[in-house]
């Protein structure tokens, strides 16, 4: 990777012909040009899939020099669309060679965002994009957006989700980030149990008390929501408090959302992983584009 490419704020775009990566780019020219910052459009070409080996080549398969020659050229139509709808913003497009997932982590290195389609092209051209989207949002440190068809960042509200984690507090000041720089409001949901009402059957009456529960889910999204609207005062923020499963509460208020913004892990028992249960259901459910936060490494 060359040095600009590996220094300075940037927001990253993975592409590979798809109309999901398509939308990916223009969505993420139009939040580079937000903040300021360059775009890089980086097209993965694996010349390890079907039509690149040695000897006669198997039936519906591409000869390397055509697929080389499409995919230079399709990169070359998405930088001159990038800077015809934004003009003045620095775009730049890299076609290289390799596994799709490792130059998309080693390119977003430094970044401050990176975007994604969630559904790629078939692996018979090179490209599987789409077929790695989760496997990327688990391997880079940066926020990840995933959609899977054009969507209009000015429209719908930003909903994230809240529990009470770090993890959660750095989607949070995403959130209310991407709501002021696009005129949003947003709506913060806590879910006070991952599970279903019906699983505290068994519990004696006089040991579960659901106001309470619903009082204490309040308090704290009060308080995490605090210092945030002290600072955006002018961002309308919608409180929600439910029992539903947590995927299933921000699937359903992120229909028409702008962007729903989850943490990559958060309480519960799939804290060990990068990419925890909640935000791997709504990365892969949702209709509109979702943000993966991770928390920032701890310094001390």
């Amino acid at each position: 990777m060359t040095a600009d490419l590996e220094l300075g704020a940037r927001v990253v775009a993975g592409v590979d012909g798809s109309p999901s990566a398509a939308a990916a780019a223009e969505w993420a020219a139009t939040e580079a040009r937000l903040r300021n910052l360059p775009l890089r459009l980086v097209w993965a070409h694996e010349v390890t899939a079907p039509g690149y080996g040695v000897g006669a080549l198997p039936e519906g398969a591409v000869e390397q020099d055509s697929v080389r020659e499409w995919a230079e050229q399709s990169l070359a139509e998405l930088v001159r669309q990038c800077r015809a709808a934004h003009p003045g913003l620095d775009v730049h497009g890299d076609f290289v060679p390799g596994d799709p997932l490792d130059l998309l982590v080693e390119h977003s290195n430094g970044a401050d965002l990176l975007v994604l389609g969630a559904a790629g092209r078939s692996a018979a051209t090179g490209i599987r994009l789409g077929s790695i989207a989760s496997s990327v949002v688990r391997g880079v440190a940066c926020p990840v957006i995933v959609l899977r068809a054009p969507a209009d960042p000015e429209q719908g509200p930003v909903v994230v989700g809240v529990d009470g984690s770090e993890t959660s507090a750095a989607a949070l000041d995403f959130a209310f980030d991407f709501a002021a720089r696009h005129h949003r409001r947003i709506v913060a949901v806590h879910t006070w149990s991952d599970l279903p009402l019906d699983a505290f059957g068994p519990v004696r009456a006089w040991d579960f008390d659901p106001k309470i529960m619903h009082q204490e889910g309040q308090e704290l999204l009060a308080q995490w929501l605090l210092p945030l609207r002290r600072e955006r005062p002018d961002i309308p923020v919608e409180e929600v408090v439910t029992t539903e499963k947590p995927a299933d509460a921000l699937l359903e208020r992120g229909k028409d959302a702008a962007l729903i913004v989850v943490g990559s892990h958060g309480r519960g028992a799939f804290r060990r992983l990068l990419l925890g249960s909640v935000s791997h259901a709504v990365v892969h459910y949702a209709h509109g584009p979702v943000a993966v936060v991770r928390a920032p490494k701890s310094t001390t």
